[in-house]
């Protein structure tokens, strides 16, 4: 297995959907394209979808105005590939923050009116894509090298479960590696069949976290 770094990027209030309003109903929100066009929207009458590489998160909407009568519905996947809906009240004058995870978001659409002026944008809490170990590798060993800060906990995770096809219900926190908040490094010396990592913040960091997967051996 080739070393594989997965990062979550800081939370960017406006990196789904820069500033709009809406004085009708049922409208779709124009989405900026890609993290790395940040501020960019799209030109061309479409929305583009907002992948977010290697990751699924939450996202956030934020406004200064009062949205709170307005309905906004969010489509797209999540890291395996499959669809994730939901609906979230607008704020007031704060963030709200969904608890569905996205890693692509393909569509915004809000139901009522949203005269005030919101962004969307990205949650300080989501999950990786399961990595895949190889279990066959004598002896087995994974280096797991994790880059954070104390507002942006991470986990490392790992189940039994063949997470390509199924979604993990049997999950287990590595012994070390569990809510860490400063920079660490541990191993599985156990094979395990498939790993990831969650970050749980509690406040948007100032900066991003790494976690980063090596296996020893030809795997």
């Amino acid at each position: 297995m080739r070393p594989i770094a997965i990062t979550f990027p800081i939370p960017v209030v406006n990196s789904v959907s820069a500033t709009q309003s809406f004085t009708a109903s049922s409208q779709g929100v124009l989405l900026n394209g890609s993290l790395s066009n940040v501020g960019k929207v799209s030109t061309q009458g479409y929305s583009p979808n907002v992948t977010f590489p290697g990751i699924q998160r939450t996202l956030t909407i934020t406004s200064t105005g009062n949205i709170s009568t307005s309905t906004f519905t969010i489509t797209g996947i999540d890291v395996r590939g499959q669809a994730v809906s939901t609906t979230l009240t607008g704020p007031n004058n704060t963030t709200a923050t969904t608890t569905a995870e996205f890693a692509q978001v393909t569509a915004i659409t809000v139901g009522t009116t949203a005269s005030s002026t919101f962004t969307v944008g990205t949650g300080a809490t989501g999950s990786s894509v399961w990595v895949q170990g190889n279990s066959f590798t004598a002896p087995f060993s994974v280096t797991v090298a994790v880059s954070t800060v104390t507002t942006a906990p991470i986990t490392i995770q790992d189940t039994p479960q063949d997470a390509n096809s199924v979604v993990p219900t049997n999950i287990y926190n590595h012994p070390t590696l569990a809510t860490v908040t400063v920079s660490a490094e541990s191993s599985y010396t156990s094979p395990v069949q498939y790993m990831r990592a969650i970050i749980t913040a509690t406040s948007n960091p100032a900066t991003a976290s790494v976690v980063t997967f090596i296996q020893a051996g030809g795997g």
